[in-house]
């Protein structure tokens, strides 16, 4: 040290040693002072002597090596937050696994304990909050509650928003982020939850953190994975369409019924495919319309093939006039094997097929190459049906013009 700031130098030797408390025996006049404030004090005397400041003296000049590497030690020890923890504060709990217990409580436990362990869920969730004398929560302990908004327990969910909106200060919210792309992802569809109570918390937490989607972000960093999503929303539309029989005795009785329908969940895939369709490659466009044709436009709940239709119009509309040649075909074929008339058991009869093929030569831009094979005396559209679908002209019988004649009985 410089000889002017010799007992600084003194100061800072005794400090550093109290901070990385040595073995040896030291002067017990060094600990009549605290060490958090001598720490605090030493430092500052440091800054005041070697940071020139607008009315400082002129003297004031940064340390030489030597002396900066003797003063390290102490700002090193003394940034150490093993030194300064409570053993009785929040910093040392095992978080995670306490979370992890506490959820796989709520989502099994008895009434009772479930309020139980949501309300020691969020008192763990305060305590690493990030507030003065709270820990702050890091990402392994954000990531279990981000991973119980998916549980299938609304007890869980609405105690895992009731968690993050404690730990706000410590979520990260920069989208370009994975860790931040992840906390997005999961208030986004948070935000549309079953439950009202749900939808509100998170849609306060959402306005909270000042959380705002951006689709230009997720389309320029994951267009590339649009066929795999493609084909996991057709996989999974399979899924939720199954429909197991109910369990049945040796004498045939029913011992448990078949589970509701999950058509809400196919309508959910509906919607997502009209938004990924525009993001798809030209490859990608028969293999979409091959499961719109039969199986989506044939789904057995009426307002899943209505929400099928609209995302077949959209990818019609993006696509069609670039592969008339190979879609024309998956709508010929679905004809050909389709039933002859309107009353046909078939959830999505024929007349449904046939306004998705006038569609598509609309989309096309033209007439179809040759005409369909098809009697429309046979068919019964509704009346809002025809004005939504506004069919093309075609030559498949006289009297056809602009599209199909109204159905017997409609009004106009």
């Amino acid at each position: 040290m410089p000889p002017e700031l010799r007992h600084l130098g003194v100061l800072v030797g005794q400090v550093t040693l109290r901070l990385l408390k040595p073995e040896c025996g030291l002067d017990p006049a060094w600990d009549e002072e605290d060490l958090g404030v001598a720490t605090q004090r030493t430092v500052q005397l440091l800054h005041a002597h070697t940071v020139p400041q607008r009315e400082s003296k002129a003297d004031v000049r940064p340390l030489s090596a030597p002396a900066f590497s003797f003063c390290f030690p102490l700002l090193h020890a003394g940034d150490n937050p093993d030194v300064l923890i409570d053993e009785h504060g929040p910093e040392l709990l095992p978080r995670v696994n306490m979370l992890l217990l506490l959820t796989r409580v709520i989502s099994t436990g008895a009434p009772r304990l479930q309020v139980l362990a949501s309300r020691c869920l969020t008192a763990l969730c305060a305590s690493a909050g990030g507030n003065p004398g709270c820990a702050l929560a890091e990402q392994p302990e954000i990531d279990v509650l981000l991973e119980a908004l998916l549980a299938p327990c609304f007890s869980v969910r609405d105690a895992a928003l009731r968690g993050l909106l404690e730990m706000e200060l410590a979520l990260p919210t920069d989208p370009v982020d994975a860790s931040g792309l992840s906390v997005l992802r999961r208030l986004w569809v948070a935000r549309f939850d079953v439950e009202e109570e749900g939808r509100a918390l998170a849609e306060k937490l959402w306005e909270s953190l000042c959380l705002e989607l951006v689709p230009e972000l997720a389309v320029s960093q994951y267009r590339g994975q649009a066929p795999a999503a493609l084909g996991q929303l057709t996989q999974l539309y399979h899924q939720k369409l199954y429909r197991p029989p109910p369990v049945l005795d040796a004498l045939g009785r029913v011992i448990s019924e078949a589970p509701p329908d999950q058509w809400e969940a196919r309508c959910g895939i509906a919607l997502a495919l009209n938004k990924l369709s525009q993001y798809l490659d030209e490859s990608e466009v028969t293999p979409l319309f091959l499961f719109f044709v039969p199986d989506a436009l044939n789904d057995r709940h009426p307002e899943v093939r209505r929400c099928m239709l609209d995302a077949a119009l959209s990818a019609l509309n993006t696509h069609g006039k670039d592969n008339v040649s190979s879609l024309l075909p998956v709508f010929e074929e679905f004809l050909k094997d389709a039933p002859q008339d309107a009353s046909s058991s078939q959830p999505c009869p024929r007349p449904l097929s046939r306004s998705s093929s006038g569609l598509a030569g609309q989309a096309f831009g033209q007439e179809p190459p040759h005409p369909l094979p098809i009697s429309l005396s046979s068919l019964a559209l509704p009346l809002h049906a025809l004005s939504a679908l506004q069919l093309v002209r075609t030559d498949t019988g006289p009297g056809v013009r602009g599209g199909l004649p109204a159905p017997a009985g409609a009004r106009h």
